[in-house]
């Protein structure tokens, strides 16, 4: 048996139109998801100190820069049939092009 991805229900699209925003829930497998969360707290570990289950250490607000991460390979679970199902939704099958560096993370911890 073979399951069928799908792109947006309508009421995502509508969010989509609406917010310019929509929430994608299990669009990426909980492994690759946990994959890719480890990669980020290690190279933010690396870089800023930061500890995942220390909130001590989150001293930088909005750690950037990570290019090399991406360009390494880490976030490629972000290319998942369901992520791109629902790019084809919104841009149209075979109207764009799937990026050489799946993801960009986008850190913000509390201020302190």
């Amino acid at each position: 048996m073979t399951t069928r991805v799908l792109g947006l229900a309508p009421e995502q699209r509508r969010e989509f139109d609406e917010r310019g925003l929509v929430r994608l829930d299990r669009a990426v497998a909980p492994r690759a998801a946990e994959e890719m969360a480890d990669r980020l707290w290690q190279e933010l570990a690396r870089k800023h100190g930061a500890q995942r289950r220390a909130p001590g250490t989150w001293r930088t607000e909005r750690p950037a820069s990570f290019q090399a991460l991406q360009k390494s390979g880490a976030f490629k679970g972000m290319a998942s049939p369901q992520v791109r199902a629902v790019l084809d939704d919104l841009l149209g099958r075979d109207r764009w092009t799937a990026p050489p560096h799946w993801g960009q993370p986008l850190v913000c911890f509390p201020k302190a």
